[in-house]
């Protein structure tokens, strides 16, 4: 029988089934910020495993707060908060964040200093952490101050297979500079990784500096702060139709001397788009290499108004005008950046003091929207492609991804291998002569006792400190590694380098020279300030002396080298320097250690009730 249903009725069905609809979508579909049942701040003073839902909507008042040094893992936990997230503060911090979701929420006003929404802020630290997260809103992953780890890659920091959303930096009645990830610690830290982590940041919903800044902080020759397979997406003034803005993308930043300032890093296979202000930039510091990166950039919003800050896509500069940004190479990367009002609207590569750009390829044509899609369509691939998912949950590659394994901008082609323990003892001797006339170093009185006698931490002279002198830094360089080195020289006025086959001086051989003048770490004005390759064997040390005369106006000596995997070491570092006077070190085979028992690893989760914080906030 056919069914005559009124109009009436059937509106009245419709409606009913939306309204069920609706509840059940309620049920299965609710965000998880508001999903959980949260307890109030939580500390943890004991190592072990902890599960938990952690809120302060006090921003003086840290989430989750960390006082152990023992090893901490939080895991599988939903943590929101007016101000920091996670905090561990003075204590060596170890500690472990895996499959947490992180959720910043409405600031109030805070006590002596702003407290951003960090999802974690860790200072002085032994191992750090962050894996398979997503962060919405937050101020993202602080990390310094000093490094009080073992040296090894099981003590050091890893960020990675993270999502993050928005991230903000705004504090009650006011703003500070937020990164997805700043580091900002002392020490040289091995095995440090940023990678395989996706950021996206929409207009005027965020307020991000830099997304990834390095300060004052670096890697090791043989194992640099790799930053890599990064998708990153957004970086606006917290009004995003603004013009004053100074973030960006990936930045290398440093303000400090030689011996702290940033140095041995890699960034690699990243994407930038849409980025205000700069895709990838070097502020500061050595031995950094950007390659194989793509920065994609249309300065459009999605309306299809264009930006109105500045835009770039890769430049180095010594920033802090601190002589300490050298050896950096940016090479192989694909640049679009749309930058208007710039020779033909476009501004890929700019400013390259103290790096080198090789090989680097410009997309054609003007930049569009349609280009960031097919860039976030090929993020999307290469992870399904990988194996990996973001976030919590995820999943890591499912075959190991290449490694990157120097800083070298090109390897030298070596066969030797051989690597030993042994090196310098960190200085070398330092002999100054004053009054010394002449044209050549020849002058220079070296078998008279000098004016004054020191040591030096790096294979470089005080510059700028007279003139009419003569100095002579001599010593024992000690080689990490079997192969090729080639030795560098740059110095203001005329300076002679010579290298023995032996520790004995008389078998010296001059190997590099400057004949009139360079500025300070200018190591290509002449062929003469680079030598031949030549062959050094591992541990072994070599007498090594560079004589200077200086005659007027400024004053400088240096000595570098390359080493046999590419890396380029300028000035010399002092572990592989030892003075006059000094004896060889033995190096002893190591004792082989028996394999611990393993032991039953205890959890501990989070308590019924939340426990107070107190003490110093």
């Amino acid at each position: 029988m056919k069914s005559n249903t009124s109009y009436v009725s059937k509106k009245a069905s419709k409606a009913l089934l939306a309204f069920i609809l609706i509840i059940l979508c309620g049920v299965f579909s609710i965000n998880p910020l508001f999903a959980q049942s949260y307890q109030g701040p939580f500390v943890i003073t004991k190592g072990g495993t902890y599960t938990g839902n952690w809120e302060s909507t006090n921003s003086d008042v840290p989430a989750v707060e960390v006082r152990t040094s023992e090893p901490v893992i939080i895991t599988n936990s939903n943590i929101r908060g007016a101000g920091f997230l996670i905090k561990s503060w003075y204590t060596a911090a170890d500690i472990t964040v895996k499959n947490t979701n992180g959720y910043g929420i409405t600031p109030t006003p805070y006590s002596e200093y702003p407290k951003t929404r960090r999802f974690i802020t860790v200072n002085d630290f032994k191992n750090v952490v962050v894996e398979n997260c997503y962060m919405e809103s937050t101020a993202g992953v602080f990390v310094g101050d000093y490094y009080k780890g073992n040296g090894t890659t099981g003590n050091s920091i890893k960020i990675r297979y993270n999502k993050a959303k928005n991230i903000d930096g705004r504090v009650h009645g006011g703003k500070v500079h937020s990164q997805f990830v700043q580091f900002n610690y002392r020490g040289e830290v091995p095995g440090v990784e940023i990678g395989w982590n996706e950021v996206i940041n929409e207009p005027s919903r965020s307020l991000v500096e830099d997304n990834i800044n390095i300060f004052n902080s670096r890697g090791t020759a043989s194992s640099p702060i790799r930053i890599h397979n990064n998708y990153i997406q957004g970086a606006y003034p917290v009004d995003a139709t603004g013009s004053s803005y100074s973030g960006g993308g990936i930045l290398t930043d440093s303000d400090g001397d030689i011996n702290t300032c940033t140095a041995y890093i890699v960034g690699h296979d990243n994407h930038l788009v849409n980025l205000g202000n700069y895709s990838m930039g070097i502020a500061g510091g050595n031995n950094i290499r950007y390659h194989n990166n793509r920065a994609v950039n249309s300065a459009t919003f999605d309306d299809g108004s264009r930006f109105n800050m500045y835009t770039s896509g890769f430049w180095s500069m010594d920033y802090y005008k601190k002589g300490t940004t050298f050896s950096n190479t940016i090479e192989n990367n694909t640049i679009g950046v749309m930058a208007w009002g710039w020779p033909s609207d476009r501004r890929d590569l700019s400013d390259m003091e103290g790096a080198s750009a090789i090989n680097n390829t410009s997309l054609s044509g003007t930049i569009t929207k349609q280009h960031e899609k097919d860039e976030y369509s090929r993020w999307l691939q290469k992870l399904s492609s990988n194996g990996i998912g973001l976030g919590p949950n995820g999943t890591a590659p499912s075959a190991p991804v290449t490694q990157e394994p120097s800083v070298a901008p090109t390897p030298a082609p070596t066969t030797e291998t051989s690597t030993v323990a042994g090196s310098g003892s960190g200085k070398i001797t330092h002999e100054f002569w004053a009054n010394v006339h002449g044209t050549n170093t020849s002058v220079i009185p070296v078998t008279s006792a000098p004016t004054k006698k020191a040591e030096l931490t790096i294979f470089e002279a005080p510059a700028n400190v007279g003139d009419t002198y003569g100095q002579r830094i001599r010593g024992y360089v000690t080689a990490p590694a079997t192969g090729s080195y080639t030795f560098w020289i740059a110095s203001d006025d005329q300076a002679e380098l010579y290298l023995s086959t032996s520790e004995d001086p008389a078998k010296k051989v001059k190997v590099a020279s400057v004949s009139e003048w360079t500025d300070a770490r200018q190591w290509t004005k002449y062929s003469s300030q680079k030598s031949v390759a030549i062959k050094l064997e591992a541990g072994k040390r070599y007498y090594i002396e560079a004589l200077h005369l200086e005659g007027g106006g400024g004053d400088n000596l240096a000595i570098g080298w390359t080493m046999p995997n590419g890396t380029l070491e300028r000035p010399l570092a002092g572990k592989h320097l030892s003075p006059m006077g000094s004896t060889a070190p033995v190096v002893q085979e190591p004792t082989p250690t028996p394999t611990p028992t393993p032991t039953p690893v205890t959890e501990e989760p989070a308590p019924s009730a939340p426990v107070a914080a107190s003490g110093k906030i």
